[in-house]
């Protein structure tokens, strides 16, 4: 088994699986995710069709080495919508209920609201009771923790202001999706990230995303003093993980710069 050490501040391309169960036992403060959602997306390197009970067993082994790398008192923060319309799959609940059935606390769950709405077509049965569809314009994060309740750390590392602290405690979270999407069909917004962060974990704390896409979790841990472990299949969103983080080490060394 390799030190956390090996991992911490990298991009890591590969199998999530494999490169889990690579990682040490009680390593991980803070996990923070939104697996593919199997509804048929482009991804660059992952068959987002399986069938159903093939992906759940699939995110369950994945669920069990999560439960594993996390320290005591760790948290999970997982981001999943429910999918379809006409054809309701309640996954936020079949997930939900797998976690608690691997012994994860189930905390809370968080709404995003994504204000998407801007054109409504899908509507069932149009101004009849007959069979109206609800079209959701959020999305979950819903928050684990492992073993106990309280994350141990140093009071003076937590970074967090008190209004942000009163701002996020509210479970109602107002944040756009990104529109800048480096070629992944549903990068996280960094604003998202930055609340999860700031509210679970304390600077120096490791963050892991284990379905990594285009970096946004590895950046926003880079920018707040947090060490991170990105991993994912696809080459290429590591590569632009990568380029993302690149670039923010520049701008900082460019700001450190003595001006002439």
């Amino acid at each position: 088994m390799k030190s956390i050490k090996d991992f911490q501040d990298r991009i890591i391309e590969g199998d999530v699986l494999e490169v889990m169960k690579q990682m040490p036992d009680n390593s991980i403060h803070l996990a923070i995710t939104s697996p593919p959602y199997n509804v048929g997306k482009n991804y660059d390197n992952h068959n987002d069709k399986m069938n159903y009970q093939e992906y759940l067993d699939w995110l369950n082994k994945v669920w069990k080495e999560t439960q594993r790398v996390l320290v005591s008192g760790g948290r999970f923060c997982l981001n999943i919508a429910p999918t379809g319309i006409k054809d309701f799959v309640p996954i936020h609940h079949d997930f939900t209920n797998q976690l608690r059935k691997l012994g994860m606390k189930f905390r809370t769950e968080i709404i995003w609201y994504k204000q998407t709405m801007l054109k409504r077509t899908a509507w069932g049965s149009w101004k009849s009771p007959a069979n109206p569809h609800i079209v959701p314009s959020w999305e979950y994060v819903l928050v684990f923790s492992k073993d106990g309740d309280r994350l141990q750390g140093n009071p003076q590392d937590a970074d967090i202001t008190a209004e942000e602290f009163k701002k996020f405690s509210d479970g109602f979270w107002e944040v756009q999706p990104e529109r800048q999407r480096n070629g992944h069909p549903a990068p996280f917004p960094e604003d998202l990230i930055y609340r999860l962060i700031k509210f679970y974990s304390y600077m120096g704390n490791v963050v892991l995303d284990m379905f990594g896409g285009t970096g946004t979790v590895a950046v926003v841990s880079h920018k707040n003093d947090r060490k991170f472990i990105h991993i994912d299949i696809s080459k290429e969103y590591c590569k632009t993980a990568q380029n993302r983080l690149e670039t923010i080490k520049e701008q900082n060394m460019q700001q450190k710069l003595p001006s002439k």
